[in-house]
Formats: C-alpha cells, sequence, structure tokens
C-alpha cells in the first residue's frame, strides 16, 4: 500500500491564496505608486502656491 503526497500546487487551499495574492499585490503596487505621485503632486503645489505668495 502506498501512500501518495499530494503536490503543494494542487491543493485547493493553496490555489486560493494565490489567486488572491496574484490579484491583491499588484492593487497594493499600484496604491502605493498612486500614493506617492499624490504626495509629489501636493507638495508642488503646496510650493507654487508659496511662491506665488511671496
Amino acid at each position: 500500500m502506498q501512500i501518495h503526497a499530494l503536490p503543494l500546487f494542487k491543493t485547493l487551499r493553496f490555489k486560493l491564496i494565490f489567486g488572491l495574492l496574484i490579484i491583491v499585490i499588484p492593487i497594493v503596487i499600484f496604491m502605493i505608486y498612486n500614493n506617492l505621485y499624490a504626495i509629489k503632486v501636493v507638495r508642488n503645489q503646496v510650493a507654487q502656491s508659496n511662491k506665488n505668495l511671496i
């Protein structure tokens, strides 16, 4: 009698976690990039406003 171990990548748990990560990781990367871009834009607008005030 042989016992066959299921390969890790065929388990339902792995497929669900992997699928979720494939969706979540790009979204998180995009959100970080978007946040950094927004910070840059706001700083530039504040600097321009201060420059125009003086």
